[in-house]
């Protein structure tokens, strides 16, 4: 089979100046599918899935994702939000399969003991906070959702530690 994808990525990226309020940088990115096509065997038509959930595998015409970040001295905060256009379920098992949109939030400590040549950071987050499942299709090739689209965990909570030498 061939495969033909044409899209735009967008990307935008702004760091506000530090304030007494610390330092907050903004940033967003997507993507706009402009063409999704396969053939399946040589003279054969091809077939646009733009837009279409083929039971496999979702071809949004948008995705994309913003991002808030702010920093004051050891500490930190990022905000991200997530998302997955609507698309048309090909499948014939539901009309269409609605957006998806994700919230994943961490919040960062910069120890403040010690040598800074030796840094800690203790970070604590959460991906998909509000546990959104994504959009189900009974006529989903398995799971009745599009696994190859999205991330089925749900709410995954964090904790990490970074150590400098």
């Amino acid at each position: 089979a061939l495969r033909t994808t044409e899209y735009i990525d967008i990307a935008v990226t702004y760091d506000m100046p530090t304030t007494t309020m610390g330092r907050f940088k903004f940033s967003a990115d997507a993507t706009r599918y402009l063409d999704q096509t396969t053939t399946s065997e040589i003279g054969n038509a091809p077939q646009s899935y733009l837009g279409i959930f083929d039971g496999d595998v979702v071809y949004p015409k948008w995705k994309g994702r913003l991002m808030t970040r702010w920093d004051m001295d050891d500490y930190s905060v990022d905000l991200t939000g997530n998302y997955m256009g609507s698309v048309i379920d090909d499948t014939g098992a539901t009309d269409r399969l609605r957006a998806h949109i994700t919230l994943d939030l961490q919040v960062g400590y910069a120890l403040p003991f010690g040598d800074r040549r030796f840094a800690s950071k203790l970070t604590v987050g959460a991906r998909n906070v509000f546990d959104k499942i994504p959009p189900l299709s009974p006529g989903a090739f398995s799971n009745n959702y599009a696994e190859r689209s999205y991330d089925p965990r749900g709410r995954f909570v964090y904790v990490k530690w970074d150590q400098s030498f």
